[in-house]
C-alpha cells in the first residue's frame, strides 16, 4: 500500500501547548491564535491524526510549538490513532472536547485554548503554581518558554524542586531572580471563570475551579502576583483572606490632590477600597533617587484623596508576620476581626510562597 503524504492535522496539546503559548505572547507581546467554534472543534477532533512522515516540525519549531530534543504532545479522539515514532507522545481525549477549547495557529494545526491549557496546569501542578499561572494569563506579563521538564514537576517533589524542599516549621523563602516579558493580556479574570464555571468535564477542572474566582488579572510583575496571592488567597491555601482587592487600580484626583502630587490620576498596585490602604510592592526600580521623589509626590496625592499607602520590599513578602501585621490593619479598617481559622497556618503560609516562587523558575 502506498504511503499516505496527505498532512497530518494535528492538535497540539498538554507541555506542547503551554510552550507555545508563552512563545507567541513573549514574541508578539500578545496572543495571535484564532478561537474556533464548537462545530469547528467537532470536525478538528474527528481529523485529528498524527503521521509523523507528514509532520511539518521546522513549522512547529518556527511557531514555538516544538524544539528538537523535546516530545511533542498531540491530541486525537481515540486509541487506534496512537503513535509511538519519533518525538510524539499521544494523548487521547474520548470525550468531546468543551466549547472554546481550540485555537487554530495554522492550517491543519489547532491548539488548546488558554482557558484549556489553564486547566491542564491546573491538573499537573499545586494550588499556589496553578494560581499564579492564572494571574500570568490574565495579566500584562509572560515568561519564556520552558523546555519539556518544565512542565511537569517530579514525581517525589509535589511541585517543588528538590533543594527546596524543607521541614514544616522552616521559614526560609528563596525568591528567584526573574526575567519577564511585557504582553497582552491573554483572558480576562472574568473570561477565565466564566468559560470554567460552563464546562462539565476537562482535566483539572476541580482545582481550576477553586483558583479562578480569586484571580485579580493586570498584574504588572511576577512579584505583584505574588503579593496578590498571599494578601488575598483563602487562609485553607496560606493566604490572609483579604476581601475586595482590586489590581492595578486609577484613582483620580481631586484638585488637592492634583495640586499636592502635580498629577492627575494614580495607579494602585493593589487597592481596598473600604479600608482606603493600598498595597504596593517596591522592587529595584525604586531604588533610584527620581523614582523615590516620583513616589513621595503620588503617596502625598493618595494621602490626599484618605488612602494609605504601605511598601513591600524583598524581605517583608518573605516574612509571614510582617505580612500578617498588614493583613490585621487591613481587617480592621474594614471593621473586620482577624482571626485564623485552620490549623497550621504558618505552615501554609511558607508552602504557599515556596509555590509561588517555584512558578517564578519555571
Amino acid at each position: 500500500m502506498a504511503r499516505s503524504t496527505q498532512p497530518s492535522h494535528i492538535i497540539i496539546c498538554d507541555a506542547s501547548a503551554f510552550r507555545a503559548l508563552r512563545c507567541e505572547r513573549r514574541r508578539y507581546q500578545g496572543l495571535g491564535w484564532t478561537p474556533m467554534n464548537s462545530r469547528e472543534i467537532q470536525l478538528a477532533v474527528s481529523r485529528s491524526s498524527a503521521n509523523t512522515a507528514c509532520i511539518d516540525y521546522d513549522l512547529l519549531e518556527q511557531l514555538g510549538v516544538w524544539s528538537p530534543g523535546e516530545e511533542l504532545h498531540l491530541l486525537v479522539n481515540n486509541q487506534s490513532k496512537r503513535r509511538y515514532t519519533g518525538p510524539i507522545s499521544m494523548h487521547v481525549s474520548s470525550k468531546p472536547l468543551p466549547m472554546g477549547s481550540l485555537c487554530n495557529i495554522a492550517p491543519e494545526i489547532d491548539v488548546l485554548s488558554p482557558a484549556m491549557i489553564a486547566a491542564q496546569y491546573a491538573n499537573c501542578h499545586s494550588f499556589g503554581e496553578a494560581y499564579a499561572f492564572f494571574e500570568e494569563l490574565c495579566s500584562e506579563i509572560t515568561f519564556a518558554e520552558p523546555s519539556y521538564k518544565d512542565w511537569l514537576a517530579g514525581p517525589d517533589s509535589e511541585g517543588i524542586p528538590s533543594e527546596e524542599l524543607v521541614t514544616e516549621s522552616s521559614t526560609s523563602i528563596s525568591i528567584p531572580k526573574t526575567r519577564y516579558f511585557k504582553c497582552e493580556a491573554a483572558l480576562t479574570p472574568n473570561e477565565l471563570n466564566n468559560w470554567i464555571k460552563r464546562i462539565n468535564w476537562c482535566p483539572g477542572l476541580i482545582q481550576a475551579r477553586s483558583i479562578a474566582p480569586y484571580v485579580l488579572g493586570k498584574a504588572r510583575s511576577p512579584m505583584e502576583i505574588m503579593m496578590f496571592g498571599l494578601f488575598c488567597l483563602p487562609m485553607s491555601h496560606g493566604g490572609f483572606a483579604c476581601k475586595d482587592g482590586i489590581s492595578n487600580h486609577r484613582i483620580d484626583f481631586n484638585e488637592e490632590a492634583t495640586t499636592v502630587s502635580g498629577m492627575p490620576y494614580a495607579i494602585g498596585d493593589l487597592v481596598f477600597p473600604a479600608s482606603s490602604e493600598i498595597l504596593e510592592y517596591k522592587g529595584h526600580p525604586h531604588d533610584s533617587k527620581e523614582s523615590r521623589i516620583k513616589d513621595e509626590k503620588r503617596e502625598a496625592g493618595l494621602s490626599a484623596m484618605g488612602f494609605r499607602v504601605t511598601s513591600i520590599n524583598n524581605e517583608q513578602i518573605k516574612d509571614a508576620a510582617a505580612l500578617e501585621a498588614i493583613a490585621k490593619r487591613l481587617y480592621r479598617q474594614s471593621g473586620l476581626r482577624f482571626r485564623y481559622y485552620i490549623d497550621a497556618y504558618r505552615t501554609k503560609q511558607y508552602q504557599l510562597m515556596r509555590e509561588l516562587t517555584t512558578w517564578m523558575r519555571g
